[in-house]
């Protein structure tokens, strides 16, 4: 149950959100963009360009073509303008849900605030596409989810069924965005969920959440309405095309390395935070931390393995790692004890220090490179329309 202290910070936190984002969308500027507001035209309108593979069909991309048309007919704007609205309120609501299941997750921590920093203004968006923008945030927050429901089992809580209708709510969205990624992320995380009701076996919602998971992405995806076989077919096809017939197109080993920079730091710290017996700090569940360690594994090999490499591939497991990395920051920074400074109210404000510092430079980075990105955008701009 939202207490009002979590409905002001969600107030907040979409508010602040709103900003970044509106600043991605509608200044910096994302991949694809007529593809997809050229997709939603063809699905309303009944076209069969809508069915062309070459262009925005096989991803599904349904929340996003669905959202648009919404926004088109609610706002009375064009399909080019509501796009950009339309991804810019979802992925509010995403990153302000986030905010409040991170302060739900670590009651008093701050974690909440650098991950709605990094994720409403990351640098990875200059380079995604709708769905990919999207899938991320959708991602980070089942990987929460499914975080806050082991805790609840593993510590022999009661789980509010609101998080296991939750869970499948996110779900069914993030494969209905982007089947691919949503379906072997969504997978991993159930298996999680199944590893940790192993003492305590609960079948019956197990099987619920996962139907519920796929009453959504059918809702969400406009293709399952009257074609379903003959789309999961399409998809499954989709997908394998990266490792068949798309044309080549690597990634360096320094594109690869600067993408996942801060991924592999969320990893390598909550790595030693498994390996360092009496923590100070509350440990991730094992069972969690192994499972989207094999996850990350696994998408890097199937990526970096691929005819067809880019960077937006990777933007949801980076974006989950990312989110990790100030939780196990500020952990560490819990453990300081700055004996030089007399009194203990002195040594809590030099952890704060610390912790101000952090979220400076992670937030602060990923926001001057967006900000180059843009200038250089309208400099360009600048120098097409003199010519």
């Amino acid at each position: 149950m939202m207490t009002h202290s979590s409905i002001y910070l969600f107030a907040a936190a979409f508010c602040a959100a709103c900003l970044g984002q509106g600043f991605v969308f509608f200044n910096v500027g994302i991949l694809d963009e007529a593809f997809w507001s050229a997709q939603a035209r063809y699905v309303e309108a009944g076209s069969p360009e809508q069915y062309n593979a070459a262009h925005a069909y096989g991803h599904p991309g349904g929340p996003v073509i669905l959202g648009t048309i919404a926004v088109h007919h609610l706002a009375g704007i064009s399909y080019e303008m509501a796009l950009p609205v339309f991804l810019t309120l979802f992925n509010s609501i995403v990153i302000a849900t986030i905010a409040a299941v991170c302060e739900r997750l670590r009651p008093g921590s701050l974690w909440w605030l650098p991950v709605l920093g990094t994720l409403s203004v990351d640098k990875l968006y200059a380079v995604s596409t709708p769905t990919s923008a999207a899938v991320g945030p959708l991602l980070v927050l089942l990987s929460l989810v499914t975080l806050r429901i082991t805790l609840g089992i593993l510590e022999q809580q009661n789980v509010s069924w609101r998080w296991l209708a939750g869970w499948s709510l996110v779900a069914g969205l993030a494969v209905a965005t982007r089947f691919d990624i949503g379906s072997i992320t969504t997978t991993c995380l159930f298996a999680v969920l199944m590893s940790a009701m192993v003492t305590t076996p609960s079948w019956r919602q197990l099987a619920g959440m996962a139907a519920a998971a796929c009453a959504v992405f059918a809702i969400c995806d406009p293709y399952m309405w009257h074609m379903p076989v003959q789309h999961v077919s399409d998809l499954l096809g989709k997908a394998a095309l990266h490792h068949q017939t798309f044309a080549r197109n690597r990634l360096d080993l320094g594109e690869v390395a600067s993408l996942s920079s801060l991924a592999f730091l969320g990893l390598a710290f909550t790595l030693l935070e498994q390996a360092v017996p009496g923590a100070a700090w509350k440990k991730l569940p094992a069972v969690f931390v192994w499972a989207l360690l094999a996850l990350t594994v696994a998408l890097y090999g199937i990526f970096l393995s691929a005819r067809y490499q880019a960077v937006r591939y990777f933007i949801p497991i980076v974006f989950i790692w990312q989110a990790f990395l100030p939780l196990q920051l500020f952990g560490l920074i819990e453990g300081l004890r700055f004996q030089s400074l007399r009194t203990e109210v002195a040594r809590a404000r030099g952890r704060q220090l610390v912790v101000a510092v952090v979220v400076l430079l992670l937030v602060g980075s990923q926001l001057a490179f967006l900000l180059g990105h843009a200038r250089l955008k309208g400099q360009q701009s600048g120098v097409v329309s003199r010519h």
